[in-house]
This record gives structure tokens, sequence and C-alpha cells, in this order.
């Protein structure tokens, strides 16, 4: 069984981006600000693979996984123990804020 990600809708390979900028091959929902990137969705025609395929080469988790979790991520770094930090400390966070549960 393979299982697909359905593709936004194309014209061509153009989109239309806040109100009427074309941009090529642009993968919407990318959050990665280093758009210089030789990977960067914009740079190519691949899609996110080029930028997973780098980032699991390399042991690290690709910018929109940590962007996701904490839109202002600037690092220490982009390996999964710094992602694994990040979702703890986030967890913690968000645990804090919701004071002490108790059972019934």
């Amino acid at each position: 069984m393979v299982l697909t990600a359905a593709r936004p809708e194309r014209n061509g390979d153009e989109h239309m981006i806040n109100g009427g900028e074309k941009t090529q091959n642009r993968v919407l929902f990318c959050t990665c600000t280093d758009v210089k990137c030789p990977n960067h969705p914009n740079n190519h025609s691949g899609g996110c693979e080029p930028c997973i395929a780098k980032n699991l080469a390399l042991g690290e988790i690709p910018t929109c996984f940590f962007k996701k979790v904490d839109p202002e991520y600037r690092g220490p770094g982009y390996f999964m123990k710094d992602f694994a930090a990040l979702v703890m400390r986030k967890n913690e966070t968000e645990n804090e804020r919701q004071g002490p549960h108790t059972i019934s």
C-alpha cells in the first residue's frame, strides 16, 4: 500500500501568494525562512523531499517541525535532540499554565 499526500491545485507551477505575488514551485505551508538554501522548495520542483533527505542524512529535523512547535525558534540547533528538548519545554510550559491536575 502506497500513501500519497494530496497536493495543492496548481496552475502550471505557479501559485498566487499575498494577493498576487507569483512564486515558482512554492510549497504553500513551508515555514523555512532560509530561501537561499538549494533544498528550499522555492528553488526546485522537488517539493519537500530534498530538504527532508538532507536533514535525515545529517541527523537533523527540517525547520518546519520546529516552527510548528515554536514559530520563533532560532536554535541552538536543528538536531533530533534539539527538537525533543523543544517539545518537552513546550509541554512543561503548557502543563504549568493548566495548573495541577486532580483525579476524581
